[in-house]
């Protein structure tokens, strides 16, 4: 379920921050009380909260289902009930991760942020980092690497 909510709220960030960057400037002003991820392109933990409430609140029955299955959790017959009509739950390249990546990819490529940051990159090139971005929390070369980053005591700006 956690890494469900994670994909949808990062779909959501990303879309947030999008909106804000396409802003013109002059509606990018904002006070520090009114500070939000549309304002100022900074997130806060009430920008976070809304986030996480809404997408909840949007999981749907197929989605909890899948959960279930991917727990392995259920006894046997269970599990095969749940998992017939939901065979293809586990899949990177499922309809609702081929759908979340290709809206991504396609907000970031209209951006402002295309443009500056991957000038050369190819609409399928944004799309594997999307799905990658997606997938980080199950890339185990990629923790791997994080984890020895981090107990080297080294840092990215060194």
């Amino acid at each position: 379920m956690i890494e469900a909510l994670k994909r949808r709220y990062k779909r959501r960030f990303l879309r947030r921050l999008v909106e804000h960057l396409e802003r013109p400037d002059g509606a990018r002003q904002a006070t520090r009380a009114s500070s939000s991820l549309l304002t100022s392109g900074r997130a806060n933990l009430m920008d976070v909260a809304t986030i996480i409430r809404e997408e909840w609140a949007a999981m749907t029955q197929e989605h909890i289902v899948r959960c279930w299955i991917k727990a392995e959790c259920l006894p046997a017959g269970a599990a095969a009930q749940l998992r017939a009509p939901h065979a293809d739950y586990h899949q990177p390249d499922t309809p609702a991760m081929a759908a979340d990546v290709q809206s991504m990819a396609g907000a970031l490529m209209r951006s402002s942020l295309h443009a500056t940051l991957l000038p050369s990159a190819q609409a399928t090139e944004v799309a594997e980092g999307v799905a990658g971005w997606l997938n980080a929390e199950r890339d185990m070369h990629g923790i791997e690497d994080i984890v020895d980053l981090a107990l080297s005591g080294q840092d990215d700006d060194a």
